[in-house]
């Protein structure tokens, strides 16, 4: 069955997405899993001001 929307028919065209290899293996409830490759994002220094005093985050 394919969907339809407004009477055009749609198939979903869904591309893989390989994760990256990892050392990392831990348990997530009592199931052993093997973490994907996350390397956050960086973060901008970014000066802030509150009240006229200046921080950096």
């Amino acid at each position: 069955m394919t969907p339809q929307f407004l009477g055009q028919s749609n198939a979903a065209t869904t591309p893989a997405i390989a994760p990256t290899a990892s050392e990392l293996t831990g348990q997530y409830r009592g199931n052993s899993v093997q973490f994907s490759g996350h390397q956050p994002a960086p973060r901008k220094q970014v000066t802030l001001t509150y009240r006229g005093i200046c921080y950096d985050r």
